[in-house]
């Protein structure tokens, strides 16, 4: 049986004498010499790793010199042994001569084909340390199972604080507000409408205070503009596909306009140049990832710059030569603008009478005081029609809706 073993690799042995080790062992064993009761030959041990009796069945005394003789002999690692195969569904597995190779601690018992740990049989104080040792796992303890716990509570917590991002920003999209502040740092007393309304949110939220903040990773927070307008973005990709689904196959028309930021700059819903070519290419791109076709175009309607309206190669002109059907309606606000300026420049009493009233605009609307003063004017009108029976008679009613705009 003795070919059975595996010689315990030199490295081990070499540790042994270069540490001190072997020194130990011995001195330690001369001194328990008195105290056995058996001696132990080379017949105690056991080559199948299945039918050895545990290291604390011995006495005390024995055990330290039976371990040394097993490290001596090295593994039970049978090589060349015809290993039985057993079926597990539709395959038959068996043994594998080569983990011999690759883990030096596996031992094979041919009695009850299983496989065993030399280290768990010597060291393992009474624990599992045969066949039984590779399945009945303490799965509590395992590291898969503590990282697989971990990361669930991870997730959940993420989704709170997801969601309750989510919750705010839908807010401040529904009333329109600013989601930037001025000073955004942690010092600051006023930090902008989004991380204000997080934290009160979270304040007021037990649930959701336990995951954001300080409480939350570092990066983890959920918080930084960048993360904020792809939330944005999904906010708007889910209205557009609301709205999407109700044309559905219906006819439709594209309305375009630039509006003017903070700084002076025009901007539109598209990120595109001045030219008309890279409009009608953002044009048809947006038309392209929602599923729409420039064919269901029935109207476009545009201002009267060239690159809009150009008979060539304005943008009208670019989608008339794709749909004939697409007919442009000039931009009735901006037709109105165009109406006021040709009236402007016939005639000096329209001309005088438009620049007083841009002046009256802008001294009343840039004065708190003189806004209030004005609808107090406009207040004590009307309270004088009401008096004087005008509003109950309808005539006052007429007069007022004709002065104040409004017949309240």
């Amino acid at each position: 049986m003795e070919r059975f073993f595996s010689k315990a690799p030199k490295s081990f042995n070499s540790n042994i004498e270069t540490s001190g080790a072997k020194d130990m062992i011995d001195n330690y064993n001369e001194k328990n010499n008195r105290a056995r009761e058996v001696d132990i030959s080379d017949d105690d041990i056991i080559v199948d790793p299945g039918l050895r009796k545990s290291i604390d069945s011995y006495p005390v005394g024995l055990r330290d010199e039976l371990r040394r003789k097993y490290l001596v002999k090295g593994p039970c690692q049978p090589r060349g042994h015809n290993f039985p195969a057993t079926k597990f569904g539709e395959i038959r597995r068996s043994f594998q001569d080569q983990w011999f190779k690759t883990y030096d601690w596996l031992e094979y018992s041919v009695s009850k084909d299983a496989a065993y740990c030399l280290w768990c049989y010597l060291f393992s104080n009474g624990h599992k340390h045969g066949d039984t040792a590779f399945t009945e796992i303490d799965q509590r303890s395992n590291v898969d199972y503590v990282m697989m716990q971990k990361s669930s509570e991870m997730e959940d917590t993420y989704r709170i604080r997801l969601t309750a991002v989510v919750k705010v920003i839908r807010y401040i999209l529904k009333q329109g507000l600013a989601f930037r502040g001025h000073d955004e740092s942690t010092q600051s007393i006023c930090r902008g409408n989004f991380l204000e309304l997080y934290k009160w949110y979270g304040d007021n939220n037990d649930k959701v205070g336990k995951v954001i903040d300080i409480n939350a990773p570092g990066n983890n927070q959920l918080t930084s503009p960048y993360i904020q307008k792809q939330i944005i973005n999904a906010c708007s990709s889910e209205v557009r596909s609301f709205i999407l689904a109700e044309i559905e196959d219906k006819w439709f028309s594209l309305l375009i306009d630039e509006a003017r930021d903070s700084s002076i700059k025009e901007q539109m819903s598209l990120n595109v140049t001045d030219t008309s070519k890279s409009l009608k290419n953002s044009i048809d791109e947006f038309l392209a990832i929602n599923g729409l076709s420039l064919s269901m175009v029935r109207g476009q309607g545009y201002d009267e710059t060239s690159n809009m309206r150009g008979q060539f190669n304005g943008l009208k002109a670019l989608i008339l030569k794709e749909n004939e059907n697409a007919y442009y309606v000039h931009c009735l606000a901006h037709q109105l603008q165009l109406v006021i300026i040709s009236s402007v420049s016939q005639n000096g009493l329209v001309s005088n009478f438009f620049e007083y009233l841009s002046m009256i605009v802008n001294i009343v609307g840039a004065s708190c005081k003189r806004r209030d003063e004005l609808r107090q004017r406009q207040f004590d009108d009307l309270a004088r029609h009401v008096e004087l029976g005008d509003i109950a008679t309808r005539k006052g009613m007429n007069q007022s809706r004709n002065e104040f705009g409004s017949s309240r």
